[in-house]
């Protein structure tokens, strides 16, 4: 801490501050395959600072990853209902895919269907957009056990 934080109080021991700090371990425990503690940092991060929605849209995405799509949804949800004023955190395209994936796997191809429109129109990446589109339908045709099996 330099002599001016010191001098006027900016110690870095906010809140919010606390909670960049559990944010940014949890990018380290993600980069480690550590997706459990990824979690639990930052659970602290949104304890700590419950308005910042890119926390809500990384916990959503690990939970995606492990397959907790329930829990996925709700993370997701609420990073898009937060929407985040600062444009170099716009995560919002990704959380409405992310979220896609997740109604998809839990067989809400309807729901899957709008979110994946909306990452669309936001200008999500074309390529795994059209991709899910086309799981999606390959589902309505034959099944999800069935999809599930041919990619195992």
């Amino acid at each position: 801490m330099g002599i001016l934080d010191k001098l006027f109080g900016n110690s870095g021991n906010s809140k919010e501050d606390k909670a960049d700090n559990y944010f940014q371990k949890s990018g380290s425990n993600i980069n480690d395959g550590e997706l459990k503690l990824a979690i639990r940092n930052l659970n602290k991060a949104i304890e700590l600072d419950p308005s910042n929605g890119l926390y809500f849209y990384n916990r959503g995405t690990v939970k995606k990853m492990i397959q907790d799509f329930e829990g996925a949804i709700q993370d997701l949800t609420s990073s898009i209902d937060l929407k985040t004023k600062d444009i170099k955190f716009n995560f919002i395209k990704e959380a409405y895919f992310n979220r896609a994936m997740s109604k998809f796997h839990l067989q809400d191809l309807t729901g899957a269907k709008k979110d994946n429109e909306k990452a669309r129109e936001l200008g999500y990446d074309l390529i795994q957009v059209n991709q899910l589109e086309e799981y999606i339908e390959e589902v309505k045709d034959i099944g999800y056990d069935v999809f599930m099996k041919e990619w195992e």
